[in-house]
């Protein structure tokens, strides 16, 4: 069974061109020979009506030109009959191909497209793109509606993502408040995130704030804002210091100035990120975030912001008022987690959890407090 490839469409493209290019060919040179009898017939004629007796008017001008005028007719002439029969026979010819050939022309194509992603960057939209992949998660799980929703949920979590994080280290602290007064009340939860990434935003923001649904907006995938929920009833004002802030962000060795702003119902941290060229591969990122939790809330939860690629939370109590702490897997990974639970043997608790492989937004790890 003969085998198209990519290569060979093209080759049958290309020539269909220049069999074009033949005809035109064809066609200018007859007309060129219409136009030099007919400029020698002319000439004839002139030179006839002169009566001069040269050399020119002793040469046959008029029968050369007579030849060449009607080979050039006869030649537009011919080649119309012909092209439309050779048209015909090629219209046959390349049915008999398309239906003979069509299941082996397909596979090549196909074929093609899975050898590699240059030829489907070349020739296919991003809809079409989707289409492909959507079909082909349908065959292969033999649901196409349930291949369809799976599909418009990736796209939303990982393709229009735009930014990628790898080897990311969650570090929190929970502790005391430097406040005594508060001592009763909530535990400062102290946030450092360090990962690598190639940066897409140039800007980045912080948002806190206690309104659930303002919340649940600024936490669509794909965006370049950190949001933080902030319990009405913990008593704190979502837009004070006391409830949130933001003391360091770092690209690489160099500390960036953070901004700070208010609005009647939350508050904002930017960061401006300096420009970079893409090509310039991953750099380390990495920020620091103060908090509070309430203590009858006994439990943190931490998501996962972008897309990314092994991921790890590390808690640490810094309290005496902190007898355990545990977590809750909500880590929708390929791989099994691995928890890592440090003994206390008198000093403070601390417990660890890690995944290999891709999470992506919406995911997280809750971190439960035991108190003494």
């Amino acid at each position: 069974v003969s085998r198209f490839t990519i290569r060979d469409i093209i080759a049958v493209v290309m020539l269909s061109v220049l069999r074009r290019l033949q005809r035109v060919k064809t066609t200018l040179v007859a007309l060129l020979l219409v136009l030099t009898g007919a400029g020698l017939l002319w000439a004839n004629n002139y030179l006839a009506d002169t009566s001069s007796s040269t050399t020119i008017t002793s040469l046959p001008i008029g029968e050369i030109g007579g030849v060449l005028f009607g080979a050039g007719f006869l030649g537009i002439w011919l080649e119309s009959i012909l092209r439309r029969e050779q048209d015909e026979i090629n219209e046959i010819r390349l049915r008999a191909v398309m239906t003979d050939h069509a299941p082996v022309m397909r596979d090549a194509v196909l074929q093609a497209f899975a050898a590699g992603d240059e030829d489907l960057q070349r020739v296919a939209k991003p809809e079409t793109l989707d289409k492909i992949i959507e079909n082909a998660l349908a065959l292969r799980i033999g649901n196409k509606h349930a291949a369809s929703e799976l599909f418009d949920d990736l796209r939303a979590q990982a393709i229009e993502g735009r930014e990628y994080w790898h080897d990311a280290t969650v570090s929190v602290e929970i502790s005391d408040p430097p406040d005594p007064a508060d001592a009763n009340q909530f535990f400062e939860v102290v946030v450092r995130w360090d990962y690598k990434t190639v940066p897409y935003h140039l800007q980045r923001h912080f948002v806190v704030t206690s309104d659930r649904k303002h919340y649940s907006e600024l936490t669509r995938p794909g965006g370049n804002v950190s949001a933080w929920y902030l319990d009405p009833q913990s008593g704190v004002d979502a837009r004070s210091t006391r409830a949130f802030e933001v003391t360091q962000f770092t690209v690489g060795d160099r500390a960036l100035p953070i901004k700070r702003a208010t609005t009647d119902a939350y508050q904002i941290y930017t960061v401006n990120l300096p420009e970079r060229n893409p090509d310039d591969g991953f750099t380390s990122i990495s920020y620091t975030y103060r908090t509070v939790a309430f203590k009858q809330g006994r439990w943190i939860y931490l998501d996962i912001e972008q897309p990314t690629r092994d991921v790890r939370f590390e808690f640490r109590a810094n309290s005496d008022a902190i007898s355990s702490l545990s977590v809750v897997d909500l880590l929708p990974a390929t791989r099994p987690t691995r928890v890592i639970e440090s003994p206390v043997d008198g000093g403070k608790p601390s417990i660890r959890i890690e995944t290999d492989g891709w999470v992506f937004p919406r995911a997280g790890v809750v971190c439960i407090i035991k108190l003494k």
